[in-house]
C-alpha cells in the first residue's frame, strides 16, 4: 500500500509539472478548433480544414472567451473527462474501488498518448467520456439520454459515427434514433444560421483535397 501511495503522489507531482508546461503553451489542435469558430463569428474567411458546418456549431461556445482561457478550460475538461472515462469503465467491469480507479488513472496519465492528447488540445477524451457515459446510460435502460450524449460525442468527433454500426447491429434503436436526432437538429440549425452554401463549399473543398495527395504526411488524430 505504501508503494501505491508513493506512485500516486509521484503521478500527481508529475501531472502538476506537465500541466504547468502544457497550459501556457499553444495546443495545435485546439488552435484549429478555436480559429474555425472565431473566424466564423467574426465573418472572416475560414482556413482550409476538415470541420463540417454542423460540427463547427458544436464548437461555437469555445469562441466566446479569450483563447488562453478557452484552452485552459478545454485541457482541464479533457483531464476530468479522462477520469470520468476510467471510473465509469471500471464500474462497468464490476470494479467499484475508488483506489483502483485512481491507480488506473495514474497509469493512464503517465502514458505518452495521454499526455500527447492533452498537449495537442485534442477532443478525444471529451468525446470518450461522452461515449462511456452514453453506454452506461444505455446499459441502465436510459436509451434516450444515452443516445443524446452519443449524438453530442459524434458532433465533437465525427469519426465516431462508425461506432453507430455496433449499436445498430445490437438493435439499440432508441439509442441510435436519439443520437441521429441530435445530428439532425445540429444540421438544421447550421443551415438556418449559415445556409446550404456552407455545405456546398465544404463538399467542394473535401473533393478537391482528395485530388491533392502528393506531399501530404499521415497524421493520426
Amino acid at each position: 500500500r505504501l508503494v501505491q501511495y508513493g506512485f500516486i503522489v509521484f503521478t500527481m507531482v508529475f501531472a502538476a509539472v506537465s500541466l504547468s508546461r502544457i497550459l501556457p503553451a499553444s495546443a495545435p489542435d485546439f488552435a484549429v478548433y478555436y480559429e474555425a469558430v472565431t473566424r466564423k463569428i467574426d465573418n472572416q474567411p475560414i482556413p482550409d480544414h476538415w470541420m463540417p458546418p454542423l460540427v463547427r456549431l458544436a464548437y461555437l461556445p469555445i469562441g466566446l472567451v479569450p483563447y488562453q482561457i478557452a484552452q485552459t478550460i478545454w485541457i482541464l475538461t479533457s483531464l476530468v473527462s479522462l477520469w470520468i472515462s476510467v471510473r465509469l469503465t471500471l464500474r462497468m467491469l464490476g470494479i467499484h474501488s475508488y483506489a483502483a480507479s485512481v491507480l488506473f488513472f495514474c497509469v493512464a496519465f503517465l502514458s505518452f498518448p495521454v499526455r500527447f492528447t492533452l498537449a495537442m488540445g485534442q477532443v478525444n477524451f471529451i468525446a470518450l467520456a461522452l461515449l462511456v457515459f452514453a453506454v452506461t446510460l444505455e446499459m441502465r435502460s436510459y436509451s434516450l439520454r444515452g443516445g443524446l450524449l452519443w449524438g453530442v460525442a459524434m458532433l465533437l468527433k465525427p469519426e465516431l459515427i462508425l461506432l453507430s454500426l455496433v449499436f445498430g447491429f445490437a438493435k439499440r434503436w432508441r439509442f441510435c434514433l436519439s443520437s441521429l436526432a441530435v445530428l439532425g437538429v445540429a444540421g438544421a440549425m447550421s443551415v438556418l444560421f449559415w445556409g446550404v452554401e456552407e455545405y456546398t463549399t465544404y463538399v467542394e473543398r473535401v473533393i478537391s483535397e482528395f485530388g491533392i495527395l502528393q506531399g501530404r504526411e499521415i497524421y493520426y488524430n
